[in-house]
């Protein structure tokens, strides 16, 4: 091999080598940016509804009272947005540290507020085949983790 061969050969093998740099670097503001939006669309859709503060009280309320529709389903449907947002998280379609920049502490209250609505979601299943927020509890969990914080539930 000639030295114009050896040439060609690291500048493919730089080429190479910098092109998988940028594909990682890529995927991961990608990631971020998903994150954001779709955190974004979250607290559009969960966190800033007029009735969002009182919800789970009203709901564990109307639990107990027997009633099941109202502030119920809606806490409910609520609580599954959320949850379907954390499995995104623990699959890597968005990632965890962006959100422990972006609202870290706010989702570990948000699971300390949710949790009588959790809980009384898991005691309603009686075989305990239905994981109930478990992905929710996992996300808060890491972003306890992350943050120093003992997860004290």
């Amino acid at each position: 091999m000639e030295i114009p061969e050896y040439f060609s050969l690291v500048l493919s093998i730089l080429a190479f080598v910098f092109s998988l740099w940028s594909f990682f670097v890529e995927r991961k503001r990608n990631r971020s940016e998903a994150t954001i939006h779709a955190f974004d669309q979250l607290e559009e859709q969960v966190f800033s509804q007029k009735n969002y503060s009182t919800l789970a009280i009203k709901a564990g309320e109307d639990y107990c009272n027997g009633k099941r529709d109202g502030s119920w389903q809606t806490a409910t449907s609520y609580l599954s947005k959320i949850e379907h947002f954390c499995a995104g998280i623990r699959l890597k379609t968005y990632d965890i540290d962006t959100l422990n920049r972006l609202a870290g502490g706010f989702i570990i209250e948000q699971y300390h507020y949710w949790t009588p609505i959790i809980n009384t979601k898991r005691l309603k299943d009686v075989n305990k085949r239905m994981k109930h927020y478990d992905e929710f509890e996992a996300v808060a969990k890491e972003l306890c983790k992350k943050r120093g914080q003992t997860w004290d539930l």
